[in-house]
């Protein structure tokens, strides 16, 4: 199956939104964050908002309670 490529200019995050590190424990707005720059998705995956400034990995924006 060949691999296709999708490139996402800008992902539009709520003021207020409260990021989450996929790997630590850090926490945070999209201010911290670092470019995503390019990642490997699967269908049905969230859309990550920018890269943990703790460790690099992606992080996502904590779905409220």
């Amino acid at each position: 199956m060949p691999c296709v490529s999708y490139f996402v200019e800008e992902v539009y995050i709520k003021e207020g939104a409260v990021l989450v590190c996929s790997a630590c424990e850090w926490t945070g707005d999209d201010s911290q964050t670092a470019e995503i720059e390019g990642c490997a998705l699967s269908a049905g995956d969230p859309s990550p908002a920018g890269r943990c400034p703790e460790c690099d990995s992606l992080v996502y924006v904590r779905e409220e309670e």
